[in-house]
């Protein structure tokens, strides 16, 4: 009889695998390669993070799109005056 072999990961694989994915130059590829050639939970935790930025960049150029940092550079200045007074408040 042949042993039942799962192929799930722990929490600790998943922060793991999480934090690999997050390191700069080197995450992007890993995260591409676990996606095409991962087994199990990794390949699948993979495509997870992939959709998720899919979502979030659709939502980031949806909100470009429909205006809502339209007016972005009067925000900065407003918030460079308020922060500007305080900190003279203060001094």
């Amino acid at each position: 009889m042949k042993p039942v072999t799962t192929n799930s990961l722990s929490a600790l694989g998943y922060v793991g695998l999480f934090l690999l994915f997050s390191m700069p130059y080197v995450g992007t590829p890993a995260l591409i390669l676990f996606a095409i050639f991962g087994h199990g939970a990794a390949k699948s935790f993979a495509r997870a993070l992939i959709l998720l930025y899919v979502i979030f960049v659709a939502l980031i150029v949806a909100a470009l799109l429909l205006g809502f940092g339209a007016d972005f550079e009067y925000y900065i200045e407003e918030g460079i005056k308020t922060f500007g007074s305080t900190v003279s408040n203060f001094i």
